[in-house]
């Protein structure tokens, strides 16, 4: 794009023709439709950033329960895991693994 002073108005116009004469015929826009459009864009892009920005501060409070719950249930996983590996090697009876893993699956429920 180059910008160009036509009579008292600015114009932006398209140089790919040049380079490029297949992708473009050479367009023209004025300064003052560019820049309404590009204050149109501005306001939506405001909204929606607006809306993100909200979006990520009730995940950023939230962050530190998530993240205590994740803790919570990797521990009961780690505890559920291991109480198997204890029934396979003997050192748990089938009937204490099972009653194990369903205190833990309440927990886990909540």
């Amino acid at each position: 794009m180059e910008r160009k002073k036509n009579y008292d108005k600015y114009i932006y116009r398209c140089v790919t023709k040049h380079t490029a004469p297949n992708l473009c015929n050479g367009c023209s826009i004025s300064e003052d439709v560019l820049l309404q459009a590009l204050c149109e864009q501005l306001v939506t892009y405001r909204v929606v950033l607006a809306d993100n920005l909200s979006r990520f501060s009730i995940e950023a409070d939230i962050l530190p329960e998530l993240s205590s719950i994740e803790t919570e249930l990797s521990n009961i996983l780690s505890v559920t895991k291991s109480s198997y590996e204890n029934m396979l090697t003997g050192i748990l009876n089938k009937q204490e693994y099972v009653e194990l893993r369903d205190i833990y699956r309440k927990n886990m429920m909540g």
